[in-house]
């Protein structure tokens, strides 16, 4: 049985060129958190705690909804991908204290070393 690749294994298997996408999705997910991106983009990224679902210690993290999709294709889309990316990143990088100069800082350390 084939299993399928989610967006969290591109983390694991990327290229210099595939790790700047990531980041680059990650970056525009921080950005809606802290209200920096239109309104239509940051409508694809809500919080566990804002989609009215129960509430769990895990929340206490800053954690996105996931939507499920049936093709590949659907999975590289931005309101897909970038939930889960941001939700496979340490617990230290989703902090919302943290500057988008620090953000992008500690993401690049991540990504590329």
């Amino acid at each position: 049985m084939r299993t399928r690749a989610g967006p969290n294994i591109c983390l694991l298997n990327r290229t210099e060129e595939n790790g700047n996408a990531i980041s680059d999705s990650i970056v525009l997910v921080y950005k809606a958190l802290h209200g920096q991106l239109p309104q239509y983009l940051a409508e694809d990224c809500q919080l566990l705690t804002d989609t009215g679902r129960r509430s769990l210690r895990s929340t206490d993290v800053l954690t996105y909804a996931t939507r499920r999709t049936r093709t590949r294709l659907g999975d590289r889309s931005f309101s897909v991908a970038g939930p889960c990316l941001w939700n496979s990143l340490p617990v230290t990088l989703r902090n919302r204290d943290i500057s988008l100069v620090q953000f992008k800082r500690l993401l690049k350390t991540l990504l590329f070393v």
